[in-house]
């Protein structure tokens, strides 16, 4: 995580599990680094305003728990349009909508899930910089080698 923050990057967590799974893999995994992160349920979204998830969006460390597919959509849609570009994981059928909006699309199934069986955790990884840019891990390939 430490690297790819350095490179310009933010990554935001999307999940549809309970808020409890959500922060602990999201500490686990190094997202979640300060003791208070935002942390914003499906409720609460469904009844929020396009100007106020745009706020939302710029707390330095926010992730969402228990979403919908159509919510996940829309906050691939509110990254957009602020000029990020979104990258998307997701494993199942309800990632379809916001996978296929984002900028890049990543879908994997079971062999992927490092985690746990049941858990489905997206990370949004959004930059303004072009992905080129990104550091490699030491000794393996990358864009810009």
């Amino acid at each position: 995580m430490k690297a790819i923050r350095s490179a310009g990057v933010r990554v935001v967590m999307v999940t549809g599990d309970y808020q409890t799974t959500a922060i602990a893999i999201g500490r686990m995994i190094g997202i979640i680094t300060t003791q208070t992160p935002r942390l914003i349920l499906g409720k609460e979204l469904r009844d929020m305003s396009d100007a106020m998830l745009d706020w939302e969006l710029e707390e330095k460390e926010v992730l969402f728990a228990r979403l919908s597919p159509e919510q996940k959509l829309r906050i691939v849609q509110a990254l957009q349009r602020h000029g990020h570009v979104v990258a998307v994981t997701g494993d199942g059928v309800n990632d379809a909508p916001a996978l296929k909006q984002a900028d890049i699309g990543v879908a994997w199934g079971f062999p992927g899930r490092m985690w746990h069986g049941r858990l489905r955790t997206w990370c949004f990884w959004m930059t303004t910089s072009p992905l080129c840019c990104l550091p490699s891990r030491k000794g393996a390939p990358s864009s810009t080698t």
